[in-house]
């Protein structure tokens, strides 16, 4: 008894999650593919002072 009392949570947690990835994802997150380069500077890279300081 106490099994299945353990077990239908799990199974609906389990259920929600799996909904959740299917229906709130696009297709290019399910394929796999991550949008953004791995390999692009961060903004602070590239400009580490966002205003002008020149005199």
């Amino acid at each position: 008894m106490h099994g299945r009392l353990l077990f239908f949570p799990l199974a609906v947690l389990f259920l929600i999650l799996l909904c959740g990835c299917e229906f709130f994802s696009t297709e290019q997150e399910r394929r796999g593919v991550n949008p953004k380069p791995f390999n692009s500077q961060p903004s602070w890279e590239t400009n580490p002072y966002p205003y002008d300081l020149r005199n």
